[in-house]
């Protein structure tokens, strides 16, 4: 079979920027169930933890993505995979943007979850193995990218919903896909080699090591989505603001992670990823205590100490995820295939466990409050710390 492979003239910038373009698709599709929870509420009449769904299926959409990444990966050219994991993104958002029901909605947004995932572990792999010199910078970087999309995406619901048709939002990642293999990204990176190997590409164990940065990374998604996930209706249910008010500071909020990984790309070059990590996550559990007690304090107070404490959230949680990857990479081999193995081992775990917190802290606030169902944030930062600990006693040097 014969597949278009990146051409010899095509430079490293080119390869990171194509790269960098996955993580942006990835950034829209994730950003945006989110802030379109009062929609898809009002829409579709569910409750917290119904609407909650739409990010647990997006994450078991990942978890099935990074369990089958490898396999794929042996069996297929790297530019047939990228195609079909863009048009299944572009699928997914269409069905979620004309779906009749919330059944159709959830499917979509599992197809979106599906080839999100493996084309940012098809980039992780690439950027790995290209750049691994900067790992820690060019993955910074690569998820700054993708922060961007989530906050374009949590500005387009909030202008569609402002025109009564926040149904448009859900129009964005098919765009950024058009856009993307219209000018011919995917064929950009280098092909796999295990794709052309005349006998197959057996796997490598997976250390211990990667697994527990699994763990972490997992937590850190937790923590992360646990923030930005909710805060549109946090802002509007225990804070009180008006949704229109509400929409707005959430976009303000969520450019917060921009600014975070734009920080990010400043900080990595100065200190270890692994102390930057640490650090992220006791930034964390100090700025929850403000954030979830609050909204229990007289007016102005009531309104001002979350939403800053919030903005706060948002630039510290941005970077758990690209510095627990980094940390977890670091763990792993130096090619590609093995880069791209343990992004897929550590998002599969990931995603795994983010299916089960947003439906669980969904399912939480509707038996007591919203406010008692984020104490996951401190509590998940308090385990990612030890499950620290414990992967720098079993690391093993870089190779």
């Amino acid at each position: 079979m014969t597949e278009p492979v990146a051409p010899a003239s095509t430079s490293a910038r080119q390869i990171t920027w194509a790269s960098y373009s996955m993580l942006l698709v990835f950034g829209l599709s994730v950003g945006l169930p989110g802030p379109a929870v009062p929609s898809l509420q009002d829409a579709y009449g569910l409750s917290y933890a119904g609407a909650a769904l739409h990010l647990t299926l997006f994450s078991a959409g990942s978890a099935v993505g990074s369990a089958f990444d490898d396999r794929l990966d042996r069996r297929f050219h790297r530019t047939t995979l990228l195609r079909a994991s863009l048009a299944a993104v572009a699928i997914g958002a269409a069905l979620c943007a004309l779906a009749p029901t919330a059944a159709v909605s959830l499917a979509g947004i599992t197809a979106m979850g599906v080839g999100g995932t493996i084309a940012i572990n098809i980039a992780h792999g690439v950027l790995g193995s290209e750049r691994a010199d900067g790992r820690g910078t060019v993955l910074a970087n690569a998820h700054l990218f993708a922060a961007i999309g989530l906050a374009s995406a949590a500005v387009a619901v909030a202008a569609a919903r402002a025109v009564g048709q926040w149904r448009l939002a859900f129009a964005l990642p098919v765009v950024g896909v058009v856009v993307i293999l219209l000018t011919r990204q995917p064929q950009r990176l280098p092909a796999n080699a295990a794709a052309s190997a005349e006998t197959p590409v057996q796997p490598t164990p997976t250390s211990t090591a990667v697994r527990i940065g699994g763990m972490v990374l997992a937590l850190s998604v937790a923590v992360e989505w646990a923030v930005t996930f909710w805060a549109a209706s946090f802002l509007r249910d225990p804070i009180g603001l008006t949704p229109t008010f509400a929409d707005a500071m959430t976009i303000g909020v969520l450019a917060g992670l921009v600014l975070g990984r734009s920080l990010l790309g400043r900080l990595i070059r100065r200190r270890a990823a692994v102390v930057l990590l640490r650090a992220a996550f006791v930034v964390t559990i100090a700025m929850s205590v403000p954030y979830l007690v609050g909204p229990r304090l007289p007016d102005p107070f009531g309104v001002v100490v979350p939403v800053v404490a919030l903005v706060l959230l948002c630039l510290t949680v941005t970077m758990l995820f690209p510095l627990a990857l980094a940390v977890t990479l670091t763990a792993a081999g130096g090619s590609a295939t093995e880069q791209q193995r343990a992004s897929a081992t550590a998002l599969g775990m990931g995603a795994a466990g983010a299916v089960v917190t947003p439906y669980l802290l969904g399912a939480t606030a509707d038996a007591t409050t919203l406010t008692t169902a984020l104490v996951v944030l401190p509590a998940g930062a308090l385990l990612a710390l030890l499950a620290i600990a414990a992967m720098h006693r079993t690391a093993q040097p870089a190779r």
